[in-house]
């Protein structure tokens, strides 16, 4: 009984020590093992957390130990590199040759001749004009004979050569009237015509002639000068005022605000004064 319990003890003591296979020729103090087993016991045990500091709400401080002490970005990040090399996509095709090709540009007058680096191409109207030529757009400014002038577009403040240079200068600036007006001739035609002006008698020729041709050119805008005067008249009142209008404006609409809540108040008691007499 005596050689039967010392051999139950020395196996609960391998037990104890983690020994997987024991041996009877194994010394129960293996001192390698016993190293081995104190440094597995090390390794195993968790890090330390840091104490939460008093200013820390214990709320936030679950969220910090959750990420492992990894505060959450305030703003959205992106973890991406920002200056990452792209990789070089080499094909297998054959190369396309580059030329050095002289080009014209007809949004220009005088033909002024440059050079650019083009693909080699079979097609000869390919380099004949430059490519963003095409988006050099203008206004269709419609034009009128004599007759059409003195039979319908006559008028006494607008002589025929006034009118005309009025034409010139939309179809110039394509109907910038702002530059229409600053660029306009007042030694030739003195009296300089405001924006409005401009504008109603440049509109008033296209619904003339949108009436007499059938056309649409006035894209059926029908333009009101004196309703225009009147809209930048107020606007000028309006941001010319001081402080004092406006913030007794600020009070006017205040106290309006005030009276329809209490006015609403009392129709609420007044209607409930109403339902507790029939009741």
């Amino acid at each position: 009984y005596l050689v039967f319990h010392t051999m139950s003890t020395a196996i609960d003591v391998l037990d104890i020590l983690d020994f997987n296979e024991p041996s009877p020729r194994k010394s129960m103090l293996d001192r390698e093992a016993i190293l081995s087993r104190t440094e597995k016991r090390k390794s195993s045990r968790p890090n330390p957390q840091p104490k939460r500091p008093d200013h820390v709400p214990r709320e936030v401080w679950g969220l910090h130990s959750t990420l492992n002490n990894e505060l959450p970005p305030i703003m959205p990040t992106d973890n991406t590199p920002l200056y990452k090399q792209p990789k070089a996509v080499i094909g297998v095709g054959r190369v396309r040759s580059w030329q050095w090709t002289p080009f014209t540009n007809s949004a220009r007058q005088d033909n002024l001749v440059l050079y650019h680096w083009r693909r080699e191409s079979t097609d000869p109207e390919a380099n004949k004009d430059y490519y963003f030529a095409r988006y050099n757009k203008h206004v269709t400014i419609p034009e009128y004979t004599s007759e059409e002038y003195e039979s319908m577009l006559k008028d006494s403040k607008w002589s025929e050569e006034r009118t005309a240079h009025l034409m010139e200068l939309a179809k110039r600036f394509d109907l910038r009237f702002i530059h229409m007006r600053d660029r306009w001739d007042c030694e030739k035609f003195p009296g300089r015509p405001s924006v409005e002006d401009l504008k109603e008698r440049y509109y008033g020729i296209l619904t003339q002639l949108d009436k007499a041709r059938g056309t649409n050119l006035s894209q059926g805008l029908r333009y009101d000068a004196a309703h225009e005067r009147r809209r930048k008249q107020q606007l000028s009142l309006l941001y010319g005022r001081t402080r004092d209008p406006v913030e007794e404006e600020t009070r006017l609409v205040i106290d309006y605000v005030k009276l329809k809540l209490d006015a609403k108040k009392e129709n609420a008691k007044a209607d409930l004064q109403n339902l507790s007499h029939w009741l």
